[in-house]
């Protein structure tokens, strides 16, 4: 019977460990080693290697690590906006994923500087009242990029 719940359990165990790891897991892990190394299972450097000179999919990319369903995302009406500041590329569009309770939330806008790591994703939500301002100043018409 020990052998037996033995094999079971490392069976378990053995697809568990096969599942893919979302980014956002990892946040919640307290031990910095342990949060460090689900990452490094999350975004494999082999992934990293293979990555897209392509301003849009970089911001997809992006967008993906705050999702709370990032398998679920639909992204439409992506253009390419150029930066009055420093010249950079920003990305805005709009993107539908699941929730928490799995049910889809309907088109949201959201926003990305592409070339640069330090600027955060934003996603527009209903208690933020300043991202319509940002958005406007962002996703600008006379900045589109063909």
């Amino acid at each position: 019977m020990k052998k037996t719940l033995f094999v079971f359990l490392l069976l378990s165990f053995n697809a568990i460990a096969d599942q893919p790891i979302k980014s956002h897991e990892c946040s919640f892990i307290e031990d910095s080693l342990a949060r460090l190394s689900c990452f490094d299972k999350a975004f494999p450097k082999s992934a990293l290697n293979n990555q897209s000179d392509d301003p849009i999919k970089k911001a997809h990319d992006r967008v993906l690590t705050v999702l709370k369903d990032s398998d679920s995302a639909k992204f439409r009406n992506d253009k390419k906006y150029k930066s009055g500041t420093n010249g950079s590329i920003i990305v805005c569009g709009e993107v539908n994923s699941k929730n928490s309770y799995g049910g889809f939330t309907g088109f949201s806008r959201y926003y990305v500087n592409s070339e640069s790591e330090k600027f955060k994703v934003s996603i527009e939500t209903d208690s933020d009242k300043m991202f319509s301002t940002f958005w406007g100043i962002a996703c600008s018409p006379k900045d589109l990029v063909d």
